[in-house]
Parts: structure tokens; sequence; C-alpha cells
């Protein structure tokens, strides 16, 4: 046992004690290894949703120019320079940055991909026409899939990630004693 990490349980606590303590130190700094790997994604998420909701009737109009162009190019009848929107491959990328080093290359390029699709005006258009849903439930059900795909891309690297919701709370009530503990 490392000097200092459980003074206050050495002389008190038995060994199965220790070590079931130890576990839940680790999963503690799991968990946030966990959120700061996924912070930049959530941050993005949540700064620039509200943007999409703003500039959804413009988002919208890119949309449906690149569907017609697609469209056109596929018959051989478009005569200029098809319009490409948006930045997200480079935006997407900076912010999985911090998942890089855990994931296996082609994991992340997997990851990367399948974020982009649920980045976007696109989840907009689907949630909200099809499924009826008010913009703050389509920004928590694209936030949910992006933590879903994260997890996912983790868990096929061999990282297991920290559980999320209500379960990674009750998790985080039962790690109380030991933050006192070492506090101690």
């Amino acid at each position: 046992m490392r000097a200092g990490r459980f003074d206050v349980l050495d002389e008190r606590a038995s060994p199965r004690r220790r070590r079931r303590l130890r576990a839940h130190e680790t999963r503690a700094h799991r968990d946030e290894e966990d959120e700061r790997r996924r912070e930049r994604v959530h941050e993005l998420f949540q700064q620039t949703f509200p943007r999409f909701k703003e500039f959804e009737p413009q988002l919208r109009a890119a949309a449906q120019l690149s569907l017609e162009q697609w469209a056109l190019e596929r018959a051989g009848l478009l005569e200029e320079e098809p319009y490409r929107r948006g930045h997200r491959v480079r935006i997407l990328q900076h912010a999985i940055a911090p998942l890089a080093p855990s994931l296996k290359p082609a994991v992340r390029d997997r990851l990367h991909r399948a974020l982009s699709v649920v980045y976007g005006i696109e989840p907009y258009v689907i949630l909200k026409d099809i499924w009826g849903l008010p913009d703050r439930q389509v920004e928590s059900t694209a936030l949910w899939m992006a933590d879903a795909l994260i997890d996912a891309a983790l868990r096929e690297s061999g990282v297991e990630p920290e559980p999320r919701g209500p379960k990674r709370r009750a998790v985080k009530k039962k790690l109380a004693p030991v933050i006192k503990l070492r506090s101690v």
C-alpha cells in the first residue's frame, strides 16, 4: 500500500475493506478522466446547438441546396461548383482530440464520422419535423447520442467508460466515504 493513501484506514479497516475502498477510489479517478475526455465534445454541442436554433432557417436552406445540387450532379445536370456546407470535420476533430489517445486509430476515425451525423442541423430536421420534439429535447437527445457513441468507442478501444445517468450518481454517493477518509 502506498504511504499516506489510506492513513485512517490502515489501523481500523480490514484488508477486504481497504481493497474495496481502493477499487472505489480507482473508479472515481476513471470517472474524472472520462469526464475530462468528453468535456470538449459536450462544450461543442452545448455552445453550438443554441446557434443552430438561432440560424435554423438558414441552415435548413443550406441543407436543401446541398440536396438539390446532389440530385442535379447525379443526373449530370449541375452546371456550377457544388456548395459544400460547414466545417464539421475540422470542428469535430478538435472536439475529440482529448479522446484520441484513448482510442484505437480506426475507432477514432469511426467516432469522428459518427459524431458528424449527430452534430449539425440534421438532428433538428429529423427530431423536430418527424418526432415533433421541442428544441431542448433535440439538444439533449443529440448529446445523449454523442455520449453513447463515445462510450461505444471507448469500450471498443478497451477503455471501460463510467456509467452515466442515475446509476452514475449512485456510484458517486457510494464514494463519499472514500473522499471523506482521504481528506483526513
